[in-house]
């Protein structure tokens, strides 16, 4: 997983599992929460208490990488 905050930008998460061992690999960013900009099938975004939880459906994806661009909500 690679996480890149920009200072006044968006944030872009990658993740990828090179085991192809987990049918989902789930990523909290603990602070205000941030909202879908753009992403690839088999991500999903939402809010939760204390941050934003992606979570990244690896199933059948055979070690490729998957992408999410969020912004601040506020």
């Amino acid at each position: 997983m690679i996480v890149r905050r920009e200072r006044r930008g968006p944030t872009t998460v990658a993740v990828s599992d090179p085991t192809m061992h987990r049918d989902t690999v789930t990523v909290l960013l603990c602070g205000r929460p941030q909202r879908e900009v753009t992403s690839g099938d088999g991500v999903r975004v939402r809010a939760v208490h204390g941050g934003t939880r992606l979570d990244f459906d690896t199933r059948h994806a055979h070690g490729r990488s998957f992408l999410a661009t969020l912004r601040s909500s506020a």
